[in-house]
Formats: structure tokens, C-alpha cells, sequence
């Protein structure tokens, strides 16, 4: 669209973060008490059928979260994304901004999900990778160049 109105593409950034602490943390955020009653509650769910519910192709409301590799790679698997940076490397992230913006970035911690354990069977891991290999190599691409 840039493009064919004569200008330039616009570089894009994407943060991703490990895919089973993502799921952990939209997991853990669903929990929360505001949301009991809910279909996207994850209230009376247990971490692993969260992830196996996540990992089917119409997921129930309380799984579907979306896709972080839908932000890193197009339809055909390539990288569209011009920077990419892990959510473990935020400081790589904040010199990359503050040097671009010429600017000093102070974060807030908003949105914080509520403590939970979520510990995820091995063979639910197996098949979450299995499931949703983009998403594990959107992260392996972001640990591989924002380190």
C-alpha cells in the first residue's frame, strides 16, 4: 500500500516472547477474578488443557488468543518484520527505540496477570511445538538477533 502510493515500506518491530510463557500469561490474565463466569475465563481450566485447547484449529473463547508469529512471518512462512527482538532482551529493545526516538524510555509494568502455577506436561509441550512450529521459530529468530 506504501508502495503504490510512492513511498517507502515501514519498518515494523515485534516483540515474542517464549511461547509456553505467553500462553502462560494470557492463561494466568484469564484467570483473573473479573472474569469468572466468562467464556474467556480460564477459571476452572488447567494450564495443559489450555495449551491443547489453544493448539486446535477453532479453539474455545478461553484458548483463542491469537498467533505471535502472525506479527513476525507472512502467509508464506517468510519474515516480514523488519526488527524483532525476545521479550527476555527488552533493554536491547529500549536502547533500539530510545536511539531511534532520540529519546529516554522509562517502562511502567501494566497489565500484570495474576500469580499462578503453570507447569506444562511435556507431551503438552511436545504438542504445542508440533502444532504451532511458527511460533517457536518466531521466537528462536527473536532470541538469535535481539541477544
Amino acid at each position: 500500500m506504501f508502495e503504490k502510493a510512492g513511498g517507502k515500506n515501514p519498518e515494523t518491530i515485534a516483540v515474542i516472547r517464549h511461547p509456553v510463557e505467553w500462553r502462560s500469561s494470557w492463561y494466568r490474565y484469564r484467570n483473573r477474578h473479573s472474569l469468572v463466569g466468562h467464556e474467556n475465563s480460564t477459571r476452572n481450566v488447567k494450564f495443559n488443557e489450555f495449551v491443547l485447547e489453544y493448539c486446535k484449529d477453532d479453539p474455545a473463547a478461553f484458548a483463542a488468543v491469537g498467533s505471535q508469529s502472525a506479527f513476525v512471518f507472512d502467509h508464506h512462512g517468510k519474515r516480514a518484520t523488519t526488527h524483532l527482538f525476545a521479550y527476555e532482551h527488552q533493554p536491547a529493545l529500549i536502547a533500539f527505540l530510545e536511539q531511534r526516538l532520540d529519546t529516554t524510555i522509562t517502562l511502567k509494568q501494566l497489565n500484570v496477570s495474576p500469580t499462578i502455577p503453570t507447569v506444562i506436561d511435556p507431551e503438552v509441550e511436545a504438542h504445542l511445538r508440533a502444532a504451532k512450529p511458527l511460533e517457536f521459530a518466531a521466537y528462536d529468530e527473536a532470541m538469535s538477533t535481539s541477544a
